[in-house]
């Protein structure tokens, strides 16, 4: 894989990319399923509900300004470019959630 300067602001869009994916795994986790709802083995938890649509939303957008970024009109190859920027965003996620 090529070797990409990444910007250091696009790489923060990535880990927060990725942090805000976790917060909406965990919050869909904690709400109650469609089926259990229907069968009345639920209460719906309209709350969870807003929490997870408004943290979709806050992802939607990062995602956007990732991808209008000016840094990938100067990259040789995207599809890299991305892999790189997501290999290095994982590790920092992973280190920022150790520490």
């Amino acid at each position: 894989m090529a070797d990409y300067d990444l910007p250091d602001d696009l790489l923060q869009l990535k880990v927060d990319f990725l942090a805000a994916s976790a917060a909406c795994e965990r919050i869909a986790n904690r709400i109650p399923s469609h089926v259990a709802v229907l069968a009345m083995e639920a209460e719906p938890e309209p709350e969870l509900q807003a929490e997870l649509e408004a943290e979709r939303g806050r992802r939607l957008d990062i995602v956007m300004q990732i991808h209008r970024h000016d840094w990938w009109a100067t990259v040789d190859n995207r599809q890299k470019a991305d892999m790189a920027l997501l290999a290095a965003a994982k590790e920092a996620f992973e280190a920022r959630q150790e520490s």
